[in-house]
């Protein structure tokens, strides 16, 4: 569970101060990630935000399991920013089965076995050719239960442009369609 700490301008708790440069004391998120919040349940937060970042309404808040995680290339070509503005679409679309996972964390042990006991399934879009996640799960032996590799699929070369429309439409009826096939939806 993501926790933050917030520190009033002046105080601190007895077991550790932290300024920021210029010496106010700041929010700290416990987490490790700068853009973690208290996510307790009030008036204004939505389920489906708690949702989506993987925990669930109750008198605590506990660890969600996910259906399926999406891992994806969020490379600097055509069909990598296509397959992630395709994956975060598909994530929006059904936010208490799949939620997007961060690809390069597979690399941290302790990531990696959070990974392992949070997603049911598993799906890996790489972008071209080239294989990088590929590459990065087999060698962190990391496995998937769905693979796509999007120019071999589309039959495209692989283009360091902005996608158009089309392809990015194309991409995401693609990774929709490995989707419904894994959630059986």
């Amino acid at each position: 569970m993501v926790q933050a700490l917030r520190l009033a301008d002046g105080s601190a708790p007895s077991w550790g101060k932290v300024r920021r440069q210029g010496g106010g004391w700041r929010e700290v998120s416990l987490s490790g990630c700068g853009l973690a919040r208290d996510h307790t349940p009030r008036p204004g937060l939505k389920q489906t935000l708690v949702a989506a970042i993987g925990l669930h309404w109750g008198n605590t808040m506990e660890k969600k399991r996910w259906r399926l995680f999406i891992y994806t290339c969020f490379g600097g070509c055509a069909t990598g920013v296509s397959a992630s503005k395709a994956c975060i679409r598909l994530w929006e679309e059904n936010p208490e089965h799949i939620k997007i996972a961060c690809l390069p964390a597979v690399i941290i042990p302790g990531k990696f076995k959070e990974m392992l006991k949070s997603a049911d399934k598993r799906l890996l879009v790489d972008a071209c050719s080239l294989r990088c996640g590929a590459k990065l799960f087999e060698r962190e032996g990391m496995t998937v239960d769905e693979y796509l590799e999007l120019t071999s699929q589309l039959k495209i070369k692989k283009e360091r442009i902005l996608p158009s429309a089309d392809l990015q439409e194309q991409v995401y009826q693609v990774i929709k369609t490995e989707v419904q096939g894994l959630l059986r939806i």
